[in-house]
């Protein structure tokens, strides 16, 4: 082969594999109404939404495994027809953002609404056909200011959702409302780190309707509180209607209100049922675990509420009931709260059943001190704790083990930790990693004992959590096809133990104090402090805030003086944490942060508008909109029409009235052409612009009816 053969040969094949690349990583745009059945494919993945997609009634889009959709800025589905999104395990589908760096909040939804296709079920409650979204992952949405905002939107539609990881959005993850006329099913799903407005409430999950919640894991959800706290519960899950809460995991989730849980009804006969659930390390300002006010008779049995933090002020507590469930046969203890249980039904309905619980005591007085009810207030209903539990209830998911310390030996690392309260512990496993968070890369059982050591390690950052398992504990039951471990939604074993943390063999990681940063200003509270290896949701390390339940106020906030109170400053600037008086605004509460050439008027700023022809402020000798152009110069003043003049009268002083006339002198401005000789004009007083309607003749100069101040029009009366 010659030398020039072989150049083609390699430039036939730089082509060829240009085009190979270009189609190996091409995305496919897809956009508009579909309106025949499509299937999106993993051979053609990924695809880009670079407009908003509807998909019609009577319309199935399918979306197979491993198929990645990435939405642009601004764009959303809305499902008319029927979505089914089916991955498997190892190869989920996912909905995710486009940008190179992508963050919550930047594409819209996926909503289903009222016209789109129910998921239907056989009698055994296996999915037979309908909208679905399993083994998907939907991540970064939550962009769109809409109502009922959510990653996920359900308008009375009921798709089965089913291995889902719902994650990192800027809303609710689901928000579902009008859902009274089947049931939705969420199961199996992982539900985290997504932030909902305090309007809508629900950081995880927000139903209306009829709904049953099964073994799923809800945690690290927040609802972004913006001042005072109204609706802005659940921050794990907000539930209104008839609603079954059963084997979950709720945990780590922050809010004003029902840090857990917040649940509610007012329809009746309808209520929440919330039993076998592990509710541990939730937090808001009060009720932590879960405020419930969902309905009489309902059950809320056999949870595990543990290690929750009410943060707000006295008196404070763990549960609030306002209204008469069975609670029963719960572990309720080590919560930080006043009050483990507030009592609020009024005195004389019944009495609220709170028996056969553990509250962490076993003599009476104690269990009273942790009671409001009643014996504390005689407006309200008695809480009957009578029997309760002396030891720890094992019929209730296992409480995480507590006191995790890690320590540095020679040549390895050791673990120690609390021994769990519970008599029918098996064991302990250890987990850790590199990084912060699950999933986990390592574990190891370590049997019946409260310490481990684990050698071989580089030196690095390493995060360590244990777990407690019972002797009904057994590893057949964790389902190889689900994304959640059922030995811990059903109990068998705990939740992870708080994390700690280390530098492999070289050091211990100290433990950073973290601060409240309540206001998510990024500027924490001194007085809130927690010590943790990681930041824990709601803290900073920064403990510089003046005011941490204003998010206006920081270190270092610039103030601009609006003294008339008209949104624009006149420049004046003070830079301080409190806002130096009510004369000051920060910038996103002003229109403008310079150019008021008189903050002592508040009709006068670069906003205002010097006035239509013949308004007062055209000839109050002022500056109203700050534009340095005098009354009569300002073409705000000037009328440019031909057969419409304005003037301004106003009351002249007493000196100047005659009885109820007044003389006025005024000039006609702008008055367009008058041809001489071949026309004249005439002028007319009038209050309006209609024509001949009583209006009075004018001359250059003479005495006009007493008005008020205000406008006049001079109308142009053109006569040949």
């Amino acid at each position: 082969m010659t030398r020039k053969h072989l150049f083609f040969s390699l430039l036939f094949c730089l082509f060829m594999l240009t085009g190979v690349a270009e189609e190996l990583f091409a995305e496919i745009p897809v956009s508009g109404i579909i309106i025949s059945d499509t299937t999106w494919t993993c051979e053609n993945s990924p695809y880009i939404v670079t407009e908003s997609i509807l998909v019609s009634d009577g319309v199935i889009l399918t979306v197979e495994p491993c198929v990645t959709v990435r939405f642009n800025t601004g764009t959303a589905i809305t499902v008319n027809g029927t979505l089914i999104a089916i991955g498997t395990k190892s190869n989920k589908i996912t909905f995710t953002s486009a940008q190179t760096a992508p963050a919550p909040g930047d594409w819209g939804y996926i909503f289903f609404s009222d016209p789109s296709k129910d998921a239907t079920f056989d009698q055994d409650g296996n999915y037979t056909g309908g909208s679905i979204l399993e083994y998907a992952i939907v991540e970064y949405a939550g962009g769109e200011n809409v109502p009922n905002n959510g990653a996920v939107r359900l308008n009375n539609a009921y798709p089965f959702i089913n291995n889902c990881f719902i994650r990192n959005n800027y809303a609710s993850g689901i928000k579902g409302w009008n859902l009274f006329s089947s049931k939705l099913k969420i199961a199996n799903s992982e539900i985290n780190n997504n932030t909902a407005s305090q309007a809508n409430g629900g950081g995880g999950i927000n139903i209306s309707g009829i709904a049953d919640i099964l073994n799923s894991t809800i945690d690290n959800n927040t609802v972004n509180i913006q001042g005072p706290c109204s609706g802005c519960g659940g921050g794990g899950i907000y539930v209104e209607g008839n609603v079954t809460l059963s084997n979950n995991i709720i945990s780590n989730n922050t809010a004003g209100v029902g840090g857990g849980i917040y649940a509610k009804s007012t329809k009746t006969g309808y209520g929440v049922t919330i039993s076998n659930n592990s509710i541990i390390r939730n937090t808001a300002e009060n009720s932590p675990a879960f405020n419930y006010i969902a309905g009489d008779n309902k059950n809320i049995g056999n949870n595990t509420i543990t290690n929750n933090m009410a943060t707000g002020t006295a008196p404070t507590y763990t549960v609030y009931m306002g209204s008469f469930p069975l609670f029963n046969y719960n572990n309720i203890f080590d919560n930080s709260a006043m009050y483990e249980l507030w009592n609020n039904n009024i005195q004389g309905l019944k009495d609220l059943n709170a028996k056969n619980n553990w509250w962490g005591v076993s003599l009476q007085p104690e269990i009273e001190e942790r009671i409001y009810h009643f014996i504390d207030d005689p407006a309200k209903a008695v809480a009957d704790y009578n029997p309760w539990d002396t030891a720890i209830r094992t019929d209730a998911p296992l409480s995480p083990p507590s006191g995790l310390a890690v320590t540095a030996e020679t040549g390895q690392i050791v673990l120690t930790w609390t021994a769990n309260p519970e008599p029918d512990i098996a064991g302990y496993k250890i987990y850790w990693d590199t990084d912060h968070g699950r999933p986990y890369s390592n574990s190891a059982d370590a049997g019946n004992a409260t310490n481990y050591a684990i050698s071989g390690l580089s030196a690095g950052t390493y995060y360590f959590t244990v777990t407690a398992y019972d002797t009904d504990y057994n590893s057949a039951n964790d389902e190889p096809d689900t994304i959640v471990n059922e030995n811990q939604t059903n109990g068998n074993e705990s939740w992870y133990a708080e994390e700690s943390c280390n530098d492999g063999i070289s050091a211990i990681s100290a433990k950073l104090n973290y601060y409240r940063d309540a206001d998510k200003d990024t500027f924490g509270d001194p007085d809130e402090t927690l010590q943790s290896c990681t930041p824990p949701q709601g803290y900073v390390t920064d403990n510089t805030d003046c005011n941490d339940s204003n998010a206006i106020e920081f270190p270092g906030q610039t103030w601009y003086k609006d003294e008339d109170n008209d949104g624009y400053s006149d420049g004046t600037v003070q830079v301080s944490c409190k806002r130096p008086s009510i004369k000051y605004k920060a910038l996103p509460n002003l229109t403008a942060a310079t150019g008021d050439c008189k903050d002592t008027d508040k009709s006068v700023n670069p906003g205002a508008v010097e006035g239509l022809p013949g308004d007062i402020t055209c000839f109050d000798g002022k500056d109203n909109d700050c534009d340095v152009l005098p009354d009569d110069k300002d073409p705000d003043c000037i009328s440019t029409g031909l057969d419409l003049f304005v003037i301004f009268v106003s009351n002249p002083p007493a000196s100047r009235r005659r009885g109820s006339d007044f003389t006025v002198s005024y000039s006609v401005i702008n008055q367009g052409e008058t041809k001489a000789g071949r026309s004249r004009t005439l002028f007319y007083l009038s209050t309006d612009t209609v024509k001949n309607d009583n209006d009075i003749p004018l001359k250059n100069k003479g005495s006009v009816p007493k008005l008020n101040s205000g406008k006049i029009i001079i109308m142009k009366n053109r006569v040949t």
